[in-house]
């Protein structure tokens, strides 16, 4: 055997501290990379749309669909930022190993939350982007975080794509199906004996830059929702993870449904809401879905029709279509912020 002395053994545990932090450091910098390159992508949108800066006191003028394009960088540029910020406090959470809070579980569209992380994550190039396909055979309703579930599905991808340059025909399909959502590649696979320990914190099969901490991260995240997720794979076939969700009973669901309607009745009651959609059947869709909160409901066709509906009479909320004739919702929107 081996023998150590007091203080080769803090050294070891001292580097062995070192290198978690590390690793913590390196999964943090990964992590980030998502929002950070989005908000980059907006930024660089915003200033393909703006005019160019002038030394004097010129006058310029902005295209009204440039300045729709505006709003549009600029919300999703908040949301990336919004991201971010999660990211630290979710990273911070694992090195302080606090459990997730029950109480920020919400419900959410396992078809909705998966195509929004889809569209969020940070591809290389719009060809990797359509390698990835979504296909949605039943949606579902669980209890989890929107953030952390799309953190799942970023470790999930960054690891598939990854090999995207090495493999042409490689591609990446995620199936939401039957309380399940599936990540399913045709990259290299993985040996038994990597599959055997593809859950364990610090495990990595090589990849450089990997922290390892990934999938480990995916595994209590989901234990966190009540469910689990698992791995089948073949070298050089396929790879195969499945997340796992607990079923949520039809009288949880109607609770839920009540509490939000009670909550919506509440903030409601009294107001009133002018709906501003071209299509008419939309209009109605809309009325029917706000009925049972009981709220007051007129309606325009346009967003000029609209301003003139305000300038008689007051309005506590509007619901905006973006994309209408005459005044579109950015349009709209702008106007009654200039009074």
């Amino acid at each position: 055997g081996m023998i150590f002395s007091r203080s080769n053994l803090k050294g070891l545990l001292a580097q062995g501290k070192i290198e978690t932090m590390k690793a913590l450091a390196g999964s943090i910098a990964h992590e980030l990379r998502n929002p950070l390159s989005q908000l980059k992508h907006r930024l660089d949108g915003i200033s393909q749309k703006l005019p160019r800066s002038t030394a004097g006191q010129q006058t310029q003028t902005i295209r009204a669909d440039d300045l729709n394009v505006l709003y549009r960088e600029l919300a999703k540029g908040k949301l990336a930022i919004e991201r971010g910020l999660q990211v630290i406090a979710m990273t911070l959470d694992e090195i302080n190993a606090r459990p997730i809070n029950a109480e920020s579980l919400r419900y959410l569209s396992a078809a909705t939350t998966t195509r929004n992380a889809v569209e969020e994550f940070s591809y290389e190039s719009s060809a990797d982007r359509e390698r990835v396909s979504v296909v949605v055979v039943d949606d579902f309703i669980f209890k989890g975080d929107e953030t952390r579930y799309a953190f799942v599905l970023f470790n999930l991808l960054s690891n598939a794509v990854y090999y995207f340059s090495m493999r042409p025909s490689a591609q990446v399909t995620i199936t939401v199906a039957a309380r399940t959502v599936t990540v399913q590649d045709t990259g290299p696979g993985m040996s038994p004996e990597v599959l055997a320990r593809v859950f364990e914190s610090f495990h990595t099969a090589g990849k450089p830059g990997g922290t390892g901490l990934g999938l480990s991260y995916c595994k209590r995240t989901m234990a966190a929702f009540g469910g689990d997720i698992t791995c089948e794979s073949e070298l050089d076939r396929y790879t195969r993870f499945v997340l796992h969700f607990p079923q949520i009973t039809d009288v949880e669901l109607e609770q839920h449904r009540r509490e939000v309607l009670q909550t919506a009745t509440d903030i409601f009651r009294g107001k009133r809401l002018l709906i501003v959609d071209d299509v008419a059947s939309l209009r109605a869709t809309t009325r029917a879905q706000l009925r049972a909160i009981n709220v007051e409901m007129d309606e325009a066709e346009n967003g000029q029709q609209a301003l003139e509906m305000l300038a008689r009479g007051n309005y506590d909320a509007m619901m905006l279509d973006l994309g209408m004739p005459v005044l579109d919702g950015y349009a709209t929107a702008e106007a009654v912020r200039s009074g």
